[in-house]
């Protein structure tokens, strides 16, 4: 304590009859808050820090334990949603997910799922291996298409059931924001003749060569933005948007069955995901969209662009709601406040 009042005295001193800029009173805070705590009062302060860097680690880094009823080495299927370590574990014999840990590389712990979806009809069980990020990542705009999304694994099992029916077979596939890849890796393995993957980030294309490349399989993926150049929010808010929207600046890839899962989170993706579905419908293509969010505003611009231009008369097309307990089996536990997938299939 002596020698920080010591140290707190030489800057004042240094800086007597001089205006102090922003840092150099920061310090002078710190030191005075310093100088008050007591031996007994820093002490606590270290050991509180102590404890919750040992916290942070078991939530965000040690994801290899024991399941409940499980053996030793016997991992526990995790979800790490925006950083933070949740349970996630979807019924018995319908879906299975589990989990262990793998590096990216030298510096990115990776999380293992393993979604196992049941075959349909005569079709037999679907595999499917996906790495997440098991921390934080660097860049905040990876952490959304890093992670395992609930719409995903259903969009999983109805491309299973399309793929028992022979729909997919020899037909090019075409995912937008397919994150890690699940939907993708299924069609891969469902029999489809090329499969392309897009993003608008790197590190989640990554992620799904990474488990294509594990299940022997080879993946094409391409950095795409559905929303380039994205629509503002003041745009989105008026009456009037669809005057104010200017159109996508690249048109998409070449494909015969349009998939995603879980990309509509703000208004501006989900017009922009609405116009792309209505460009992809517009070439005979099958679209099929699952969402599993409570976002009336997004729903309602999706449906928007989706059916923009329709005469009176039309059918207008809509996601409907899907129980997604059903979906995979009753009494699944799911991530909170999923019990809904709102799914539209159209097209051809």
């Amino acid at each position: 304590r002596a020698s920080l009042e010591h140290e707190l005295d030489d800057c004042c001193r240094d800086c007597e009859g001089q205006l102090l800029d922003e840092s150099a009173v920061s310090h002078s805070r710190r030191l005075h808050n310093r100088a008050r705590l007591s031996p007994s009062a820093r002490w606590l302060s270290f050991g509180l820090g102590i404890g919750a860097a040992a916290l942070w680690r078991a939530a965000h880094v040690d994801i290899a334990h024991t399941a409940p009823g499980g053996h030793v080495g016997q991992p526990c299927a995790r979800s790490f949603v925006h950083g933070s370590c949740k349970g996630w574990h979807v019924g018995p014999r319908r879906l299975r997910v589990s989990a262990r840990a793998q590096l990216l590389d030298e510096d990115t712990l990776l999380a293992t799922k393993v979604v196992e979806i049941p075959g349909s009809g005569a079709g037999s069980a679907l595999r499917v291996k996906v790495f997440e990020l098991a921390g934080k990542a660097e860049d905040s705009r990876d952490t959304y298409g890093s992670q395992l999304w609930p719409a995903a694994v259903f969009l999983a099992g109805r491309l299973a059931m399309l793929g028992a029916a022979g729909e997919l077979k020899g037909r090019r596939v075409l995912e937008l924001g397919s994150g890690n890849g699940l939907c993708s890796l299924a069609a891969l393995q469902l029999g489809a003749a090329r499969v392309l993957a897009t993003d608008y980030r790197e590190l989640p294309l990554a992620l799904a060569r990474r488990a294509a490349k594990e299940m022997g399989q080879s993946l094409e993926t391409q950095v795409f933005d559905i929303a380039s150049p994205m629509p503002s929010p003041l745009v989105m808010s008026r009456r009037n948007r669809v005057d104010h929207i200017e159109a996508p600046d690249q048109e998409l890839p070449e494909h015969d069955v349009l998939i995603a899962a879980d990309v509509g989170y703000s208004t501006a993706l989900a017009w922009r995901l609405g116009e792309r579905c209505r460009e992809a419908l517009g070439r005979g293509c099958r679209v099929l969209v699952a969402e599993s969010r409570k976002m009336a505003d997004c729903r309602l611009a999706f449906h928007e662009a989706l059916n923009l231009h329709k005469q009176e008369g039309e059918e207008r097309l809509r996601l409907q709601p899907q129980s997604y307990h059903e979906a995979v089996g009753p009494g699944a536990r799911v991530t909170e406040d999923v019990p809904t997938i709102w799914f539209l299939d159209a097209g051809g």
